[in-house]
């Protein structure tokens, strides 16, 4: 636990001392139609993360320290983002977090292998490269499913803490303890981080902490099924199913938009499930004047679904079939309610 609490009070004083000093401000956040926010606020709250973890990692975890250093290139593009808010190509941001999910399985030789019902064999070379490129493309997918429910106070972080809060119980009863020691200095971070986003929305993660933070999480999700023979790739796919859906929605939502209307696929837009969500909580409570306590409600609305999600799903952690049941069911659950706020508020969409 002295690595969490070490990590915990590095990333409270590092994201103290951005949000004092007005660093990396998001002064576009009037420019915005799709922002739920109307004031000026630092977009690197996520380098106080990264700085935290990175220290700490260095006297307690090499696994950790091997981790951040193929996420060198995550951590570049994202500082130019939220620094200089600058808007990169989508193209160029999987580029690089494409880079670094291969330099990290190729250090790791970590790969996608127990589906449940299909088990790759890692020893069959064949097998092994297809098992490898899921990998990768599951980091790279997880990377930003991360960074595309960064859009309320405490959302990407919270389903974040939670999640792995479940994954480092499941590591300490196994003896994984290598993994533990990650889980403990990300969610010691990450508890630094959100004193100061939940519920004021102080600072925000930016784009580098939420794909940096999506990369590590991604990776520990493929690592841990590789070391508990009963584990199955099901089990992190289940318990992540909010930001996997959310995901799976976008990517054809902007492509079909680019096509029409030539809107950049990197342009946020303001159809994801937390936006209707602020918007029905502004409507539901109109008393409440503050849109940060709204955002952070709205935040909440979604979050305890995802905890008592997240409790079936580790009890049933070693059962693929349930797993996917529970997936499926989830994720009908999911587009249920999403469809009946797009109906509902779909006449204020860009």
């Amino acid at each position: 636990m002295l690595e969490f609490l070490i990590s915990f009070i590095l990333s409270a004083i590092f994201v103290y001392l951005i949000y004092k000093k007005n660093y990396g401000l998001d002064k576009t956040a009037d420019e915005k139609s799709h922002a739920m926010h109307t004031h000026k606020v630092s977009r690197l709250g996520g380098l106080g993360i990264i700085a935290s973890i990175t220290i700490t990692s260095v006297f307690f975890s090499p696994l950790l320290t091997n981790i951040l250093i193929a996420g060198t290139a995550i951590f570049t593009f994202g500082f130019l983002e939220d620094r200089f808010h600058l808007d990169l190509p989508y193209s160029k941001k999987i580029a690089f977090i494409f880079l670094s999910a291969l330099v990290l399985v190729y250090m790791t030789k970590e790969g996608v292998f127990n589906g449940g019902f299909i088990i790759l064999n890692k020893n069959n070379p064949f097998e092994a490269a297809i098992g490898y490129i899921i990998a990768i493309i599951g980091i790279v997918g997880f990377a930003s499913a991360i960074n595309f429910i960064d859009g309320l106070n405490g959302y990407a972080t919270g389903v974040i803490f939670i999640t792995l809060s479940f994954f480092g119980y499941h590591f300490y009863i196994t003896g994984m303890y290598e993994y533990l020691k990650v889980v403990l200095i990300l969610n010691g971070a990450i508890l630094g981080f959100l004193i100061f986003n939940f519920p004021y929305g102080k600072i925000f993660l930016g784009d580098m902490g939420a794909h940096l933070i999506g990369f590590i999480v991604g990776f520990l999700s493929i690592a841990m099924t590789n070391h508990d023979p009963k584990l199955t790739v099901w089990y992190p796919l289940a318990a992540f199913t909010i930001p996997i859906i959310n995901t799976l929605q976008k990517f054809p939502r902007r492509i079909k938009r680019k096509k029409l209307y030539g809107i950049p696929f990197s342009e946020s837009d303001s159809e994801d499930l937390h936006y209707f969500m602020f918007k029905y909580i502004k409507q539901k409570y109109p008393n409440i004047k503050d849109n940060a306590i709204k955002n952070s409600i709205a935040a909440l609305y979604i979050l305890i679904p995802h905890i008592i999600l997240n409790i079936i799903v580790f009890y049933f952690r070693y059962n693929p079939f349930a797993l996917i049941s529970i997936f499926i069911i989830a994720s009908l659950i999911y587009l249920w309610i999403y469809n009946i706020l797009r109906k509902k508020y779909e006449k204020e969409l860009n």
